[in-house]
């Protein structure tokens, strides 16, 4: 403007001196109009410019809160991994000849907190390189769109890290929870052993240890009379001593099992076939471990198997007296997953 008011002033005093021709005065006079006629485009221009640069400002400080918020969230990985951490020490005590395996899971998980740590910093990285380019104004806009692509890549990573982690730490859980249950195990094998030493040497309470369960497996006639689901005296004073052995289980399911051969039951008897006798005396068994045998109902399950899981042929006499048995299986649990778990698991849909 000052320009142009200079310019004008300028042709007027020469006009005046005559010191220039008409033309040229005419010359001027649309140079001076020309520069006139910018002025608002000019003037619009640096309008925009200004405006631009507040909108980028703005998004710039947005950047910053959300580098802050996703150092926090690294802040928290890290603090979970140091409660994992303790966890694994923890461990460690009871897990014995699972060790390794456990040591490989920390690793997994150590390094996939080590490749969050490298997200953020690469981040950290990218946000400086972008203050820098605030101060170009054309170049911002472009980059700030690419920005906010990769911040959302790079949030929808740490959720998966994030996910990853709770998988880990329910994993760890589980492991531990299933060695738990097989060190519970031997432990209640070694005390059937000793404490039914004379009964399992007359062939009347029988124990086997599988890799994945304990049975504990008593005959018809320590328990019940033919055809009767109704425990006789005896066979009472067995399952109490059975009982003090397994209400210290705590990681284990006790499922009680009823077993019978294939002769049908007669029709003047109670129940109508081997299934319902089968049920019947599990049922029986498990009322009495819970309540004479202070047995916690948490872990008892009962299951009737009639004539159709066999110890021995049904074809001699002594065949058929095995399969009329009661079987008591100690299982290890191993599919434990805590409610704080599956409440992070929610919070991450």
């Amino acid at each position: 403007m000052r320009m142009i008011r200079t310019g004008s002033t300028l042709l007027i005093a020469l006009m005046v001196s005559g010191c220039v021709s008409m033309s040229k005065y005419n010359e001027k006079v649309q140079e001076v109009a020309m520069l006139r006629g910018d002025i608002p485009t000019l003037e619009a221009n640096l309008t925009k410019s200004e405006a631009a640069g507040k909108a980028l400002q703005g998004e710039l400080q947005k950047n910053r809160e959300n580098l802050a918020r996703l150092e926090q969230e690294h802040e928290n990985l890290k603090a979970e991994y140091v409660a994992l951490t303790a966890e694994k020490e923890n461990a460690n005590l009871a897990m014995g000849d699972r060790r390794h395996e456990f040591s490989s899971d920390m690793e997994a998980l150590t390094a996939r907190l080590n490749e969050s740590e490298t997200r953020v910093k690469e981040l950290t990285t990218l946000l400086l390189a972008q203050e820098e380019a605030a101060k170009k104004v054309p170049e911002l806009q472009a980059a700030v769109a690419d920005r906010e692509e990769r911040i959302s890549n790079l949030n929808a990573t740490l959720r998966s890290l994030k996910s990853n982690l709770i998988q880990i730490r329910t994993d760890v859980v589980q492991l531990a929870k299933k060695r738990s249950g097989s060190e519970e195990k031997e432990n209640a094998y070694a005390a059937f052993r000793r404490d039914f030493s004379d009964q399992i040497g007359k062939g009347e309470i029988l124990v086997t240890e599988y890799p994945d369960k304990l049975i504990v497996t008593m005959p018809e006639q320590v328990l019940f009379r033919s055809g009767s689901a109704t425990i006789n005296k005896g066979g009472k004073k067995a399952l109490e001593r059975v009982a003090s052995i397994l209400k210290k289980v705590k990681n284990n399911r006790i499922r009680i099992e009823g077993h019978t051969d294939s002769t049908p039951i007669k029709s003047k008897h109670r129940y109508a076939s081997n299934w319902d006798l089968s049920a019947a005396r599990a049922a029986s068994v498990v009322r009495h471990l819970q309540k004479k045998g202070a047995v916690n109902p948490e872990f008892l399950t009962l299951a009737g198997y009639g004539p159709y899981a066999p110890a021995a042929a049904n074809n001699t006499s002594r065949g058929r007296s095995l399969n009329r048995r009661i079987e008591i299986a100690l299982i290890p649990m191993d599919t434990t997953v805590t409610a704080e778990t599956n409440k992070e698991k929610l919070a991450l849909r």
